[in-house]
């Protein structure tokens, strides 16, 4: 301040977020009898948009089961702003990538992520997309983040038989405990291969034939 004119200048940084309002005391006095008088002055501080969204984190990472009903809850995506909130209002948004993105919706005022299709584990097991969060000041400023989601198994697929009828032939002279022939059988479900269990259910009522549970020899 001059302390001549009056006049108050801008001398230091001026960062809202630091701090918007000043309130300085300035004095006037008479240098002849040392006489003053003193007044108020309040400054605020007005923001402009010089601060993006800023998340939490760097990823996002989920894990959720495939049985999970359409309209499910998969997270709640946050970004802050410290702008004024006239230009700290944040929206979002999840960038469109191929069509794993079409599995998932987010609500773009709260930041709530969810299951916008029945999820299939075979087909997808991860999902990798970006949130991108704006903020409503001009110009707009954005920051963004990955969500990971791992989808988790269920038993939602029958063995399959690699063959829907299987024929062979062997000797009446075959001893006991010849080999007859091995059937296979697969299963989509990941977390099932390696626990199939193979059994005579009709046919071998005079117990002629046995099956090994594990490998499906007869």
């Amino acid at each position: 301040m001059f302390s001549f004119t009056g006049v108050i200048n801008v001398v230091g940084t001026l960062d809202y977020e630091t701090n918007h309002l000043y309130s300085l005391t300035v004095y006037a006095s008479d240098t002849l009898t040392g006489a003053y008088a003193s007044v108020t002055v309040d400054i605020e501080v007005k923001d402009i948009n010089d601060i993006a969204p800023h998340f939490l984190r760097n990823i996002f990472q989920v894990e959720l089961s495939e049985a999970v009903p359409v309209g499910s809850t998969v997270a709640h995506i946050s970004a802050i702003d410290l702008d004024s909130p006239i230009n700290a209002k944040v929206k979002y948004h999840i960038v469109p990538e191929g069509n794993e993105t079409s599995f998932f919706h987010i609500d773009s005022n709260s930041g709530i992520i969810f299951t916008s299709q029945v999820l299939d584990y075979e087909r997808f097991p991860q999902h990798n997309f970006i949130v991108v969060a704006v903020d409503s000041g001009m110009p707009q400023l954005t920051s963004e983040v990955r969500v990971s989601v791992t989808v988790t198994d269920m038993n939602d697929n029958s063995p399959e038989f690699s063959s829907d009828v299987y024929q062979c032939t062997i000797s009446e002279l075959a001893e006991r405990g010849s080999f007859v022939m091995a059937v296979s059988a697969t299963d989509k479900d990941v977390s099932d291969i390696d626990k199939l269990s193979y059994s005579i259910v009709s046919g071998n009522e005079d117990m002629t034939f046995h099956i090994d549970s594990k490998t499906g020899e007869c």
